[in-house]
């Protein structure tokens, strides 16, 4: 008894001999740190490296519109000071500017410029108009005299100027000049000059505000700050490091070392301000910049934020992989424990005290042999032949290889499965040395030597198998009386060991690239949306905004406001959500143009891109929408229009008056002849009649040229094709005649009445006619031919004249372009034709060599119906 309690106690002393919860815990912490840690770091530096790019990608934006608000205000103001400028009133002035000073300031003109300076006190200061020479010939400044500067008189060179801004004297606020050429026939006759308050472009420059402390900064290129909503004007100015990143061509941005408002390390954005005009329109000599930028303090937020977010992780992690740790040293720890205890018990002498442990591992293992061991000795005291044929039994019957051994080393028993293991018959080891059976033998008989340093614990690999060996000696009153080397054959459960390792490790990787994958495409889409130059939205089926990016607050509308509203909320009466509900139910792609309110109750034009998105079961669960705004493109179209009429308006005025002229002469002589002879009652029936007639030719002429006039708006109603090009030859016919040019008409529409534009046709039929007859300046044969095919009305207009050079006619459709000489036509004629037709789904095909004239093919789609008409 004392022998066994004496065995227990060695077994438990090495066992207990070093802290394994504390191993344990310290290996998780410190093996999981490492790799946490790195990851940690690398995600902050990403991370700050996008958000620095995206604040500076936002003040860049931030500064070119800035920069483009102000060039737009610039062209509107020397477009309105143009119209002015071209006035009647105006000109007439120059024909006496001879007056004297009380009547330059009482003069028509003068009267005029105060009126336009009253209904606009709050832009202008002064307006004043000069002939070539620099001599004042209308003003609204009673002292101009003083207030003229000698550089600022003279203006020969017929080019738009805009001073550099400066400050008036008086009250130190800012100003500037804008002089504008003033010709009559393309001949410089003088200059109007108005001096401007900036209260606008200072409006523009305090608008911008990002948070707290961002704002921007309107420049000039020698360094000095213009406009800054901190500090008073030249009150401060920028250091030369700083210019040279601001001063560039194209917008962009930079992280400056000092912003010149006493931050350190800024992000800052820029642009430079490009006047609309630069051809015809000579600046100061200092260019203007903007720049935006803001306390690092408070730009840098989110990255501290960030890396306030990244030690808590850290702390997190280092919190969990204790946890962890204190969790498996307590799973591995308790085990043995309970082990020491119930060993402990057996070692006093409770043999029916049984250990319950169930881990399935080695501790497991030893605990039942403990619980074996037990029962064995339960018998010692009744049948020791009993309990040896009991042991040999359970040795022979146990999973586990067993090989017992007597004191000298040979063996005396071998189960099956210590056989199986070896791969060898007990008659080739019973009566022999045990040492051969293990990996190191001379190991084992040392340690057989040394009673005190089993059991031993190792691995051995047999062939392809991995074994787990057990040696420990067997003694009795404190003898060495034998050894047992227990053997388990560990081979698969290693193998799943490792193979569950692998995949732990490759899932991990797995999971860890799958999640920063899905997140980088995260991030990198919804910069896409939320930087889109476009309005990017999404509605469910029933018309609800369920997700908009920032660029609707260009309307005025925040995203909040509008998600879960219905998109009819902003659209105008006129758009009731037919193509929304076609698309819905259809499931197609449409692009078309609506009409919608901005926050400020202004209607917007605006092109929509709509396509379907497909939700469970593949069925449609609403629409992804693209929205541009086209109005400024849709206003500069309609002036573009506008112009080309009165161009062409201006090249028909002979032909008018002469058509005007002629029956007024017959009018007057018929008139003489009634106040003379009215009393006749023959010479009243003759000569009223004529009257009458006259009066009529007079009132068709205006009529005609009224409805070509008039407002361009498009207009749908049935009409005939032959019709429209029959009235617009009316508008040209003195030309044809004095022009000596036979027409040859071939029209074969006039049956036909479809949905056409009367007045935009006959804009596109008039621009293309008048071009032919000026192709053709001695003589010529004009030829107009209508048809009706299938599914299109084709108008084709051809001319004898001098032809379109084979390098012109692909230009012959841009914007501007022309090769007439100066004064006549604007360019805009052809481009405005081809808007038109393209805009109505038709084609316009020109087909010319030199000298043999030019054949114009205008394709019109046919429509029966308005409701077939999408403009």
């Amino acid at each position: 008894m004392s022998n066994i309690k004496s065995f227990i106690e060695t077994v438990l002393k090495q066992i207990t001999k070093k802290s394994l919860r504390r191993t344990l815990v310290s290996t998780m912490v410190i093996v999981g740190l490492l790799p946490v840690t790195l990851g940690i770091f690398i995600i902050y530096i990403g991370s700050t490296k996008v958000i620095t790019n995206s604040i500076g990608a936002n003040f860049k934006e931030i500064a070119k519109g800035t920069a483009d608000k102000i060039n737009i205000i610039l062209s509107k103001e020397i477009e309105e000071l143009h119209s002015l400028a071209i006035s009647p009133d105006i000109k007439e002035t120059f024909k006496r500017s001879n007056q004297s000073n009380l009547k330059i300031l009482d003069n028509q003109a003068s009267i005029h410029l105060k009126q336009f300076k009253a209904n606009k006190i709050e832009k202008y200061i002064s307006i004043t108009v000069m002939d070539k020479n620099g001599k004042v010939v209308a003003t609204t400044d009673s002292n101009y005299e003083n207030n003229l500067k000698p550089k600022e008189i003279a203006h020969t060179d017929g080019s738009y100027k805009i001073s550099d801004i400066y400050f008036n004297e008086k009250d130190e606020k800012p100003m500037m000049s804008i002089t504008i050429p003033v010709k009559e026939d393309s001949q410089l006759i003088g200059s109007l000059r108005a001096i401007l308050k900036i209260d606008t472009i200072y409006r523009v420059i305090l608008d911008v505000q990002i948070d707290k402390t961002g704002h921007a900064n309107l420049v000039d290129s020698e360094g000095s700050i213009i406009i800054c909503p901190i500090f008073p004007p030249r009150s401060h100015s920028i250091s030369p490091y700083l210019m040279n990143l601001i001063i560039v061509n194209n917008p962009g941005w930079a992280i400056a070392a000092d912003d010149a408002h006493g931050g350190r390390n800024s992000i800052i954005g820029f642009a430079p301000v490009k006047f609309l005009y630069d051809s015809n329109l000579k600046s100061g000599k200092k260019r203007w910049y903007v720049f935006v930028r803001q306390h690092p303090d408070e730009t840098y937020l989110p990255i501290y934020k960030l890396l306030i977010i990244v030690l808590l992780s850290g702390i997190l992690m280092v919190a969990i992989l204790s946890t962890l740790g204190i969790y498996a040293a307590n799973k591995i720890g308790r085990p043995i424990l309970l082990l020491k205890e119930g060993a402990e018990l057996i070692g006093k002498g409770n043999f029916k005290h049984r250990l319950t442990i169930d881990t399935g591992d080695e501790i497991s293992s030893l605990a039942e042999e403990f619980n074996h061991m037990g029962e064995k000795l339960m018998g010692v005291y009744d049948q020791l032949s009993a309990e040896k044929n009991k042991l040999e039994s359970i040795v022979v019957s146990v999973g586990n290889g067993i090989i017992v051994a007597d004191d000298e080393n040979k063996a005396i028993m071998i189960n099956p499965a210590a056989e199986e293991i070896l791969g060898i018959n007990k008659t080739h080891i019973i009566g022999r040395s045990i040492f051969p059976c293990h990996g190191r033998p001379e190991k084992i008989g040392e340690l057989m030597g040394q009673p005190d340093k089993l059991p031993w614990f190792t691995t051995y690999t047999i062939g392809k198998k991995t074994v787990e060996i057990v040696a420990t000696s067997i003694k009795s009153g404190g003898k060495n009386i034998g050894s047992v080397m227990v053997m388990r054959n560990i081979t698969t459960t290693k193998r799943l060991e490792k193979e569950l390792k692998e995949y732990s490790e490759h899932l991990e990787r797995m999971i860890g690239d799958r999640t920063k994958e899905i997140k980088e495409t995260k991030d990198y889409l919804q910069s896409l949306l939320e930087n889109a130059n476009d309005v990017i939205y999404t509605v469910d089926r029933e018309g609800i905004f369920t997700y908009i990016n920032q660029k609707i607050e260009e309307w005025g509308y925040r995203k909040d406001e509008l998600i879960g509203q219905p998109i009819f909320s902003i659209l105008t009466t006129q758009h009731r959500g037919r193509r929304f509900h076609k698309s819905i139910k259809e499931g197609i792609k449409q692009i078309y143009e609506i009409e919608l309110f901005n926050k400020k109750g202004e209607i917007r034009n605006v092109v929509i891109s709509s396509s379907p998105l497909m939700g469970e079961n593949e069925k449609i669960s609403g629409l992804l929408g693209i929205a541009r705004d086209i109005t400024e493109h849709k206003k500069m179209q309609h002036q573009m229009n506008r112009a080309e009429k009165l161009a062409a308006i201006g090249q028909l005025a002979t032909g008018i008056a002469h058509e005007i002229n002629n029956p007024l002469g017959g009018m007057q002589n018929c008139v003489r002849t009634l106040y003379s002879e009215g009393d006749n009652e023959n010479v009243r029936n003759r000569y009223l009649p004529l009257l009458e007639k006259g009066l009529k030719r007079i009132e068709s002429v205006i009529k005609n040229l009224l409805a070509f006039a008039k407002e361009p708006k498009f207009d749908f109603s049935l009409h005939s094709l032959d019709e429209i090009i029959l009235e617009t030859l009316k508008l040209v016919e003195y030309k044809v005649k004095d022009g000596n040019i036979e027409l040859k008409l071939n029209l074969n529409n006039n049956t036909h009445r479809y949905i056409l534009d009367y007045n935009y046709l006959q804009q596109v039929f008039l621009n293309i006619i008048i071009n032919a007859i000026q192709a053709m300046p001695e003589e010529g044969i004009l030829s107009i031919k209508s048809e009706d095919e299938k599914d299109n009305l084709v108008v084709t207009i051809s001319d004898t004249g001098i032809g379109i050079p084979q390098d012109n006619i692909s230009r012959i459709f841009d914007p501007f372009f022309t090769t007439k000489d100066v004064g006549i036509g604007t360019g805009l004629g052809l481009s405005v034709s081809y808007g038109i037709i393209e805009k109505l789904g038709g084609r316009i095909e020109v087909q010319s060599t030199p000298n043999n004239g030019a054949v114009f093919t205008i394709t019109i789609p046919k429509k029966y119906s308005e409701e077939t008409v999408e403009v």
